[in-house]
């Protein structure tokens, strides 16, 4: 099959990088490959694209980290995900680092399987309702998936395209916590406290799917464009500051979809809850 196809990608320059059964060798292949990059003279209409064959590529405790704007990453196959693997436990780390912006992410699967961390909150002696001293750990916390870009920021031209982020322990998240989520989100799936969790999600969120707490809730705004997404309690804006989203053709559980937001001026067009 001639992967290359299926993406359409026009006039952009290209290395297809092999997955063999080593897994830990592949993982450093591609840390190597992607180090060895250069991003000068890449641009919006000069795209750099990194396709990863279908297969594992093991990192170990180390993280694959985008630091070169207009450098993508693509597994060959849309069906066949290539996974991208690591036991990092660090905070402020995860799986895949971001740190800069202008990126697309697609046909992945992305997971950290690190389960020795454990989150601040297990050891804290203060009441878990002391919101502010929690938010400011809640965004270190290591993940599959570790936007990491400063306060005031956001990475509002990244893709994230057909890409399912795991983790194996609730002390380690799938996509950061307390941070904003601006972007293009199409057919991404997470786990609990995904897609701005006491953050923002001011993006686009297509067919992406989430579990409880997740799409702006408990954050500061909720004013994205979401279609044909679902989530479980608690989501899509729930008590969050600013809800003023779209909100298309999406379902959630109970207590969602702006419930005890500060303002509730969302656009709901054919959604349900069950609450």
């Amino acid at each position: 099959m001639n992967y290359l196809n299926i993406l359409e990608r026009k006039n952009d320059r290209t290395f297809v990088l092999k997955a063999t059964e080593d897994y830990v060798q592949n993982g450093k292949n591609l840390l190597k490959k992607y180090s060895e990059i250069s991003s000068i003279g890449l641009g919006p209409d000069n795209i750099f694209t990194l396709f990863l064959e279908p297969g594992t590529f093991d990192l170990g405790n180390s993280s694959l980290v985008l630091n070169k704007t207009y450098v993508d990453i693509a597994g060959l196959s849309e069906v066949n995900k290539t996974i991208i693997t690591s036991d990092i436990g660090t905070q402020s780390n995860g799986t895949i680092n971001q740190i800069v912006d202008y990126v697309k992410i697609s046909n992945l699967l992305v997971k950290n399987t690190n389960i020795s961390f454990q989150s601040p909150w297990h050891t804290l002696s203060l009441p878990e309702e002391d919101r502010l001293y929690f938010e400011a750990r809640l965004n270190l916390l290591p993940c599959a998936y570790f936007q990491n870009f400063s306060p005031g920021q956001n990475f509002g031209k990244t893709t994230i395209e057909n890409v399912d982020f795991i983790t194996l322990s609730e002390s380690v998240q799938t996509m950061r916590i307390g941070t904003a989520y601006y972007g293009t989100y199409k057919n991404v799936s997470a786990g609990k406290f995904s897609f701005g969790f006491y953050g923002s999600a001011n993006g686009n969120f297509i067919n992406c799917t989430a579990d409880s707490f997740s799409f702006g809730a408990f954050g500061g705004e909720t004013n994205g464009y979401f279609e044909n997404c679902t989530a479980n309690n608690w989501s899509f804006g729930s008590e969050a500051s600013l809800v003023k989203g779209i909100f298309v053709n999406c379902k959630a559980n109970e207590n969602s979809f702006g419930v005890d937001a500060t303002t509730n001026e969302g656009s709901y067009i054919n959604c349900t809850s069950n609450w």
